[in-house]
C-alpha cells in the first residue's frame, strides 16, 4: 500500500513531462515553418503572342521575358505546342535577347518560327523560360 506522501511525487512528475512534450512538439512544428521561403518569379513571359499564317503554314510565336532576378542572365525558350487531346505535339528551343545576357530589370524579346505543315489539331502554345548560367 503506499503511503499518502508517494502519491503527490509520482503526480508531481506529470506536469513538468507534459511541459517538456508540448515545448518538443511546438519546436518541431515551427523548425518545419522555418525552412520554407516563398519569392516572387525570377523571370516573368510577358507580351507573349502567337500567329498562324496560314499562307506558308507557320506558326510564329514571340514574346518577352522580364528578368527580375538581381543578375544578367543569357537564356532561352523552349515552346511546347499542345494537340487538343492535351497532349504534347512537338516541342521547340529559341533564343532569347540573341543570345545576349540582358541585366536585371531588362527585357528580351524572343521570336521562334515554326513550320506546323503535318502536326494534327493544336490546342495552346506554352513557353518555358531557361536561363543559361
Amino acid at each position: 500500500m503506499q503511503s499518502e506522501s508517494a502519491m503527490p511525487k509520482r503526480y508531481s512528475l506529470v506536469l513538468p513531462c507534459l511541459f517538456l512534450l508540448s515545448v518538443f512538439v511546438l519546436s518541431v512544428a515551427f523548425a518545419g515553418m522555418q525552412n520554407q521561403s516563398y519569392s516572387a518569379n525570377q523571370y516573368i513571359i510577358e507580351d507573349l503572342y502567337a500567329y498562324h499564317n496560314k499562307d506558308n503554314n507557320t506558326l510564329i510565336v514571340s514574346g518577352v521575358i522580364k528578368n527580375n532576378s538581381y543578375s544578367s542572365v543569357a537564356g532561352e525558350v523552349n515552346v511546347y505546342l499542345m494537340e487538343k487531346t492535351g497532349n504534347l505535339a512537338h516541342a521547340f528551343k529559341g533564343d532569347v535577347n540573341k543570345g545576349h545576357p540582358f541585366s536585371h530589370g531588362a527585357k528580351g524579346f524572343f521570336e521562334v518560327v515554326i513550320n506546323i505543315g503535318n502536326m494534327p489539331p493544336l490546342q495552346n502554345v506554352n513557353i518555358e523560360f531557361i536561363p543559361l548560367h
